[in-house]
């Protein structure tokens, strides 16, 4: 049977896939309406729930600890700089690819205390 941490890997894993999908429909032109991104910033917390809940239930180990801190930092930014800063103005690509590179490292630092550390 998997863990919360196998299914929080699945969940931040597909939240990824669909922001990149946000920045090729940006990059391409086409509207990414407010819809898209709240979709996209729940699945964040929904993931990083399933995340803290590994940590409650299964284990406290140094990588999983550092990959919550890492995804909380992430979705806390995340929602100060898209949602109260640039609320209502265009916001810089640099910040989206920024927010995405550093959603790529989480998911990194999550699967190698999975899948390198023995889980």
């Amino acid at each position: 049977m998997f863990s919360y941490f196998v299914y929080s890997l699945i969940a931040l894993f597909s939240v990824v896939c669909f922001g990149g999908l946000m920045v090729v429909r940006m990059s391409s032109g086409k509207k990414v309406n407010r819809l898209m991104k709240r979709l996209h910033g729940a699945s964040g917390a929904l993931g990083v729930i399933l995340l803290l809940m590994g940590l409650v239930v299964d284990s406290w180990e140094s990588f999983e600890l550092i990959a919550a801190v890492l995804f909380m930092g992430l979705l806390v930014g995340a929602f100060f700089v898209f949602e109260v800063w640039f609320k209502d103005r265009k916001t810089p690509m640099l910040l989206v690819f920024g927010h995405g590179t550093f959603a790529v490292i989480c998911i990194g630092v999550l699967a190698y205390s999975l899948f390198v550390t023995g889980y």
